[in-house]
């Protein structure tokens, strides 16, 4: 068995690869501290613009946007870095045999595809796409200031109203459909491809929509509290303290790539810090260019989750058959029955508890003013730590993975390609104590999230009138887009985002 164990993918070490398997992916979400739709353009300067005013600030910020790298999450999504999947009725292929006409990466009778001749081909494929569009609001306020030392505090909040629209691109390209579905008798027809066996009533989570999904919610509240080190125009240096109030929505894994607003419902603690720089001024002329520097980091705590989840070197094992006890085993042997069986993804789907832990956020931007006209380049570093997952309660000791022949058999080492795992002599049911899966054979990390790295390029430019004669309420207009790209793994969501920005001193 340990033989057949470890032919159960490619012989290769799973650090050859990217991110595979995965059931769960945390894309980064827009409109945080630090980010450049935030704070480009709208720092501690404008703040103060109104002389006369009460030193706040507030401004809004439509953004759109979508990612670019559908095949670096379809390989996330699928395994041996493949974003297309051959589905095979057959047990008799080689799924290593690259030179067969016939390729198998799945086979059709773990889905419970049944056809009029027993047979079946198709391929899948996946070409996963998140689009968002959002309202970002953002408010701060200086208070109690120490004139003598030239200090003093603020406060800040944000958050934004987005709509996330998540869309698998899943397609299946139907090769030998076995002469079409098998009549089942009073239960109607059988399954007839995978597009309908992943949305199949039986069910309760995994399941892949055809169609885009989409949520609307009031995405994390941010709250800071700042002290003020430094504030010489255009020189100026602060820190702060704040907190992440979470207001979106957290996972269901009734669907894989469910759409999330917010930090999936984590609490969080954040501290920071921005520092600006004079870089070169003309006093005649109205013109400056300075260096900003905006840093962030936060700590998200644990929540818990549903997520599914695979056994250690077995891809997509949560969709296999399996039995939840021995009694239900030895009633379909007692039988001799192919019913009774349970779809493994309602059983390996679990509650767990999710720790994102820390990541952090610089950026860096360069900034001119020009009388009315102000512009920002720069660039933005992010990285986040692996999320960490554990089991909310203890994995069932009763569970065990059904031998293709069903029967009350059972296969402890059987996969999701098929092949030489199928024709090992099936474990009968008076043995089943002996094979059922234990808390160990669990693949925590096939629901979390990897670490990712990734930078954002950006550019903003617009219209700022606080330099005009006796402005009575100083305002800005700014137009802006970005780009986030990673070479750290296909974990990290590669996208374009446009923005507009508008705001006012008071």
């Amino acid at each position: 068995l340990i033989n057949v164990y470890a032919y159960s993918e490619t012989g290769k070490d799973s650090t050859d690869f990217s991110a595979n398997s995965k059931t769960y992916v945390s894309i980064r979400p827009s409109f945080q501290s630090a980010s450049p739709e935030l704070v480009s353009l709208f720092r501690y300067d404008f703040m103060r613009a109104y002389d006369e005013g009460h030193q706040g600030a507030f401004q809004a910020v439509l953004f759109g946007g979508k990612t670019t790298n559908d095949d670096d999450f379809a390989r996330y999504f699928m395994f041996c870095e493949k974003t297309c999947l051959d589905v095979n009725g057959s047990v008799d292929i080689n799924p290593n045999d690259s030179t067969t006409e016939d390729p198998l990466d799945v086979l059709s009778s773990h889905f419970n595809i049944q056809t009029q001749n027993g047979r079946f081909k198709s391929r899948i494929h996946f070409a996963p796409e998140q689009r968002q569009v959002g309202l970002g609001l953002h408010y701060r306020q200086s208070f109690y200031q120490i004139e003598d030392k030239n200090r003093g505090y603020w406060f800040s909040a944000s958050s934004a109203l987005i709509n996330v629209r998540n869309n698998m691109g899943f397609n299946e390209t139907v090769l030998d459909d076995g002469d079409g579905a098998k009549d089942l008798g009073d239960d109607g027809l059988g399954i007839a491809n995978m597009q309908q066996t992943f949305v199949q009533s039986d069910w309760c989570y995994g399941k892949i929509c055809c169609d885009s999904m989409s949520k609307t919610r009031l995405a994390d509240i941010e709250v800071k509290v700042g002290y003020e080190w430094l504030k010489m125009h255009p020189y100026h240096a602060e820190s702060y303290i704040g907190a992440i109030l979470p207001t979106g929505n957290r996972p269901k894994s009734e669907f894989l790539f469910e759409p999330i607003v917010g930090n999936g419902k984590h609490f969080g603690l954040m501290w920071g810090s921005s520092v600006g720089l004079n870089l070169w001024e003309h006093e005649s002329k109205e013109r400056h260019l300075r260096l900003e520097w905006d840093m962030n980091s936060r700590y998200l705590f644990s929540k818990t989750h549903k997520r599914s989840i695979d056994l250690k070197d077995r891809s997509w094992s949560r969709y296999l058959e399996v039995y939840t006890s021995k009694e239900q085993a030895e009633l379909a042997a007692n039988e001799d029955s192919t019913d009774f069986v349970s779809p493994g993804i309602n059983v390996f789907t679990r509650d767990v508890k999710v720790t994102p832990r820390f990541s952090g956020n610089v950026n860096t931007g360069f900034v001119y003013h020009s009388c009315n006209f102000q512009g920002e380049v720069g660039i933005n570093f992010f990285a986040s730590r692996e999320e960490k997952v554990e089991l909310d309660c203890p994995f069932p000791t009763n569970i065990a993975i059904v031998h293709i022949e069903r029967r009350g058999r059972i296969n402890p080492v059987r996969n999701i390609h098929g092949n030489l795992v199928e024709t090992v002599t099936a474990v009968q049911a008076d043995k089943y104590d002996e094979f059922t899966i234990k808390c160990d054979d669990l693949d925590l990390s096939s629901a979390a999230t990897p670490s990712i790295i990734t930078h954002t390029f950006y550019a903003t430019v617009g219209y700022r009138t606080d330099n005009e004669d006796e402005p009575k309420w100083p305002w800005f207009a700014n137009l802006g887009g970005s780009y986030e790209f990673s070479n750290s793994n296909n974990a990290a969501a590669e996208r374009w985002l446009v923005f507009a920005k508008a705001g006012i001193a008071f």
